[in-house]
């Protein structure tokens, strides 16, 4: 097969000791919160994805020896990662490990994959990142002691563990807030980028851009089944609206409900293989894995952390941010991405060139993996080679992943 060529002219640019290819990347459509798929928990969305992945690959369940799952929020019951695994029909030997790097946890199961791999202590590992955070649960702390006849305050997880920072007191959009006035990031800067992320949103579903990573989600309805194949979110922009909204988090601030991401349902996979394991089965690779690393500032200012993490990625891959053809940054906020295109000098022409977090949506753990999905698809429509995505997280860290696009 033509594409073993690849295997014996490999770019050597990789800082890892044995070179780590993905072999599929899928996702789920996004919901809205308490949308299209606010009914389905997130085990169920990440067994759709790992079947889609196996498929995709053509391998069959027992060739993964591994199954990674990043998951932020609480309410799934026993190992989230072990019951996507049984219910995509893996079987029982199968190894499962969940992660919780907030926000990064769908990039760092890749990252972590990869680094498994490399260091040559398995050869196939399903990688991705699951959330409904429709379905997080509220919860009662401290209830067990000297409770026997009180009140007690009920909790909501997407607050308490989603996003407020414990070490600023302060919550994910108000730290945001603090790095917007302290890098002079205007308004219209943001409502600008915003709109622009639901154009591009918009151009690219309508050519059908985004068919090759989604994997349609069959939803019980009262007038039966319904297929969901699009994202809830990109849709519901009005255009003239998003200057006139009000602030969200400052009475004096600049942040919207249009120039932020919202809470949103989704699941996504990548299949991640060793070189020697892509030959042994027969698969086709999508991508090289060159480098990763993360990255941690602080708290407060946790939006500018992709950019240590982008650096480090780099220099390991023994590149500069003019090697790199397209990039994928998150957008849990349009300040987020600006900030870190101003910090290494990034043209907004090359970032998230199909729309963003913004208009797409941003289920935490799963959006890790979902940029990664969409980078490879976006190298390979605009016939370019070298990606990077980049995703931060509460606290204050970030990870990034820097691939090569195989063709």
């Amino acid at each position: 097969m033509e594409y073993i060529a690849f295997f014996i002219e490999i770019n050597k640019m990789s800082f890892m000791p044995r070179e780590v290819i993905i072999a599929a990347a899928k996702r789920t459509p996004i919901g809205s919160y308490m949308g299209s798929l606010s009914k389905i928990p997130a085990v169920n969305l990440g067994a759709s994805c790992i079947k889609a992945a196996i498929q995709q690959a053509n391998i069959k369940p027992s060739d993964i020896q591994e199954v990674m799952l990043g998951n932020m929020f609480g309410g799934l019951g026993q190992a989230p990662a072990r019951q996507a695994s049984i219910y995509a029909g893996l079987p029982y030997e199968t190894i499962c490990t969940g992660i919780n790097k907030a926000c990064s946890s769908g990039m760092k199961s890749v990252t972590l994959a990869a680094q498994s791999i490399t260091l040559g202590h398995v050869d196939v590992i399903m990688a991705g990142g699951i959330e409904n955070m429709s379905l997080a649960p509220f919860y009662i702390a401290d209830y067990r002691p000297g409770h026997l006849y009180a009140d007690s305050t009920i909790f909501n997880l997407l607050s308490t563990d989603g996003v407020y920072c414990k070490h600023s007191k302060l919550t994910m959009g108000l730290c945001s807030e603090k790095t917007i006035e302290k890098y002079g990031i205007t308004r219209e800067e943001q409502d600008s980028f915003c709109a622009e992320s639901y154009r591009r949103a918009e151009k690219a579903w309508k050519r059908g851009f985004f068919n090759n990573e989604i994997v349609p989600i069959e939803v019980q309805g009262k007038g039966g089944n319904v297929t969901v194949t699009e994202d809830d979110e990109y849709k519901k922009v009005k255009y003239d609206k998003i200057p006139t909204l009000k602030p969200v988090f400052d009475k004096n601030g600049t942040i919207t409900a249009a120039n932020a991401s919202g809470f949103n349902d989704g699941g996504s996979t990548a299949l991640v293989m060793s070189i020697d394991a892509a030959r042994k089965l027969g698969v086709k690779p999508l991508a090289r894995i060159v480098s990763f690393a993360d990255g941690e500032t602080e708290p407060m200012h946790f939006g500018t952390a992709p950019t240590p993490s982008i650096q480090m990625a780099l220099k390991r891959a023994k590149m500069t941010v003019n090697n790199v053809d397209l990039w994928e940054i998150n957008e849990n906020f349009s300040s987020i991405a600006i900030v870190n295109m101003k910090l290494l000098g990034i043209s907004h022409d090359k970032l998230n060139i199909n729309g963003g977090a913004v208009a797409l949506g941003h289920p935490f753990a799963m959006s890790g993996c979902r940029i990664i999905a969409t980078l490879i698809n976006s190298l390979r429509e605009s016939n370019k080679t070298i990606g990077c995505a980049s995703i931060c997280n509460g606290g204050g860290g970030a990870t990034s992943i820097i691939i090569e696009l195989i063709n």
